[in-house]
């Protein structure tokens, strides 16, 4: 988890510098064995997305944390300012764009990468108070938590 959490954020640097927005990041212990360069792409979609929704001067805050069970979990949450509730239904749906000149595609297409990997994306906002995206990953076979191996049955 904390290889994806680092080339996702480092992917995403240039553009926050740019925005004047500040990256906050803790990344908690975890393994993930497939899907890896996906699941970075999903990730910077959320978190460019969480960038362009704030303002100069705004943050943007992204954790990554285990369950005990092993579970993966990411939170985004971003200082802008916020989604209209009218707006929440559509957030995610290709080619609809809060964003000027936005194709609509960057939650789509993380959205459907965390499906994939069997997971759930949530979406919290209230205008005035920014947004936060939730995604929860289940633990992969194979994986145990805290990132051990499980061992091949004999």
């Amino acid at each position: 988890m904390q290889v994806v959490a680092a080339q996702a954020t480092e992917r995403v640097a240039d553009r926050a510098a740019a925005a004047h927005v500040e990256l906050f990041v803790h990344c908690g212990c975890g393994a993930l064995l497939c899907g890896e360069r996906a699941l970075v792409e999903a990730l910077s979609n959320l978190l460019c997305n969480a960038i362009d929704a704030s303002p100069v001067g705004g943050a943007v805050f992204l954790a990554t944390y285990e369950t005990n069970d092993g579970d993966q979990n990411w939170v985004v949450q971003d200082t802008g300012s916020g989604i209209p509730f009218g707006e929440l239904a559509e957030i995610g749906r290709p080619f609809h764009s809060t964003k000027s000149g936005g194709s609509g595609l960057g939650l789509a297409i993380a959205r459907a990468v965390v499906a994939a990997h069997g997971g759930l994306v949530r979406i919290d906002s209230c205008p005035g108070a920014g947004t936060t995206v939730s995604v929860w990953l289940p633990r992969q076979q194979g994986v145990l938590p805290s990132g051990g191996l499980a061992a091949e049955p004999a």
